[in-house]
């Protein structure tokens, strides 16, 4: 029996992408992969890819130029 306020409602745990998965984004972003790619590549949410695309390149790590 299932007892609290999430009551029969599921919910996915959640766990960081390591440092590897998170160059992995960069280096087929460079090479012009689709993000849905990347993200079926990955096995991670389509907003988890752009998430980290648009962090880094709001860091100014980034250029998004060079990859159009």
């Amino acid at each position: 029996m299932k007892t609290g306020l999430n009551k029969g409602k599921k919910y996915r745990s959640y766990k960081r992408l390591s440092e590897e998965q998170k160059n992995m984004i960069f280096k087929m972003f460079e090479e012009k992969t689709e993000l849905r790619k990347i993200a079926r590549i990955l096995g991670v949410e389509l907003r988890t890819v752009q998430y980290h695309l648009e962090k880094k390149i709001k860091e100014r790590k980034f250029d998004l130029t060079k990859s159009i």
